[in-house]
């Protein structure tokens, strides 16, 4: 089938991309079985925010920033869709060759953006944001689901896109002082361009009021606070660790994954802790609507003594209050008060709003399905930092092979896969193997004891039809946690050079 080549067209902030990017991989997600897609996306101005937030991402063919197209580069895609908040397909190709249900849903979306009720917030945009959050609140579509207003794509309450991280996790820990330490991440600043106090802001005293109870009340944290620089946020006085200008995105990306519990307002680091699946999160909305901008698992908090809301009401609405410049939405919320949710937020939420621990959520993923005997032995008692999917080749694994010297001492050497008995096994060598398990199974008891006969078993099931629901477990230095003999046997049958989908896992492992 010819490929579709379709563009899309993101701006904003850090986080009006991070919700665009899940509209465009539910897209995918959606239309990819069916038609042969080819997607270049224009994200952000800034190109640290489109490498943080695009790069290895495998619904993504080409991503530029976002001042790469112009409008004569529209003749050379099938279709042209720019994302703010509704879709807007801005050309449609007369030759476009698509699925009845691609189809289908171009004229559905056309149809919808011409319509007379909604072609005046097409036309004007940016320029009526209010009323498209009011029609979004009316129509029980808030900001991450108004990209889907018709409910074509389904999306849901959670991402299913989820920024790579590029930096190891225990290394960029490390290097913080916060490796094997629980922290929270507090967050004070605005967009870049924004001036250094703004109506988006809680108070600064009301934050160094709170980092006093945080203090008393979860005396065991670290409190660190995040921000781009010094230029446009001020330090707040009593943390514990202050990164003000000292961290890039990829370190932001882990240490906002990795926080026991984030507080912060309404902004791009909010926006992308959810699609990192972090934990708890507090946001201090101000002049945003919660029930627009708010995500249902966050505790979102606002106070409106102006009965109203003010967020893109004109153009400097983020610079002043545009009633008494006072900014009560804000500065009305006290520390106690924000104390006394947070605490009834994290000791009582619903069972189903309950953060899952790391552990936890590899077991209850519907894509993972791990070895029982090791699953139930080994993998339940870990601490786990942190875990991703990751495409990598056979020949860039390595496993862990009991070794001695001179029959002596005993360790765990990381050894290249082509060079484990297992895979020297499968290339004829069948000696190498026998002679391992034996050795192995009187130095090392660990109640899986390895034979020639169950390896002999496990090729003939894969010979009869490999299962890769059955995920191989690495650490974060490609050594195989669990899966070495499939992966022996994937890599005799395939080649070093193939690539596989392993599960990457972060943690301070024992046992």
């Amino acid at each position: 089938m010819k490929k579709c080549k379709i563009a899309f067209l993101l701006n904003g902030g850090l986080g009006s991309i991070v919700l665009a990017l899940e509209y465009v991989k539910k897209f995918y997600d959606v239309f990819a079985k069916d038609n042969n897609l080819e997607i270049s996306v224009y994200g952000s101005p800034s190109q640290a925010v489109t490498d943080c937030l695009m790069q290895g991402q495998d619904f993504i063919t080409h991503y530029f920033k976002h001042s790469g197209f112009h409008d004569d580069m529209k003749a050379s895609y099938d279709a042209v869709i720019e994302v703010i908040f509704f879709p807007q397909i801005l050309y449609l190709s007369a030759k476009i060759n698509v699925s009845a249900d691609l189809k289908t849903y171009f004229d559905n979306t056309l149809s919808f953006q011409t319509s007379p009720e909604m072609s005046r917030l097409f036309s004007l945009k940016e320029n009526v944001r209010p009323n498209i959050y009011e029609w979004g609140m009316l129509n029980d579509r808030d900001r991450l689901h108004i990209a889907d207003p018709m409910n074509l794509l389904n999306i849901g309450d959670e991402y299913t896109y989820t920024p790579v991280l590029r930096k190891d996790v225990a290394e960029t820990l490390a290097h913080f002082g916060l490796k094997a330490k629980k922290y929270i991440t507090l967050q004070r600043g605005t967009n870049a361009g924004f001036s250094r106090e703004s109506v988006r802001d809680w108070p600064l005293r009301h934050y160094e009021g709170l980092v006093h109870l945080l203090k008393q009340n979860y005396p065991d944290y670290t409190l660190v606070q995040l921000g781009e620089s010094f230029d446009n946020c001020s330090e707040i006085n009593g943390v514990d660790v202050c990164l003000l200008g000292q961290t890039d995105l990829e370190d932001i990306k882990v240490l906002l994954k990795n926080a026991w519990l984030h507080i912060d307002g309404e902004c791009g680091m909010v926006h992308l802790r959810k699609s990192l699946k972090g934990g708890p999160t507090v946001v201090f909305m101000g002049a945003a609507p919660a029930a627009f901008f708010g995500y249902k698992r966050f505790l979102n908090l606002e106070k409106r003594p102006c009965n109203m809301y003010c967020h893109g009401l004109n153009q400097v609405w983020f610079k002043k209050c545009l009633k008494n410049g006072k900014s009560e939405c804000m500065t009305d919320l006290t520390p106690d008060e924000v104390m006394k949710h947070l605490k009834d937020y994290l000791n009582s939420p619903p069972q189903s709003e309950r953060p899952l621990s790391k552990v936890q959520e590899i077991l209850t993923h519907e894509n993972i399905r791990l070895e029982p005997f090791w699953r139930d032995t080994w993998f339940r008692d870990q601490d786990i930092y942190d875990w991703h999917f990751e495409k990598i080749k056979l020949k860039e694994l390595f496993a862990n092979i009991l070794t001695s010297v001179n029959g002596k001492d005993v360790f765990w050497q990381k050894t290249p896969l082509n060079q484990t008995p297992a895979y020297c096994y499968l290339r004829g060598d069948l000696n190498a193997y026998k002679d391992y398990v034996a050795f192995k199974n009187k130095m090392y008891h660990d109640g899986n004891e390895n034979s020639v006969r169950r390896f002999e078993a496990l090729i003939d099931s894969l010979n009869a039809g490999y299962n890769p629901e059955f995920v191989i477990v690495v650490n974060g230095e490609n050594i195989i946690l669990d899966g070495q003999h499939r992966a022996c046997w994937l890599m005799d049958t395939f080649g070093g050079e193939h690539e596989i989908i392993v599960l990457k896992i972060y943690g301070c492992f024992f046992g």
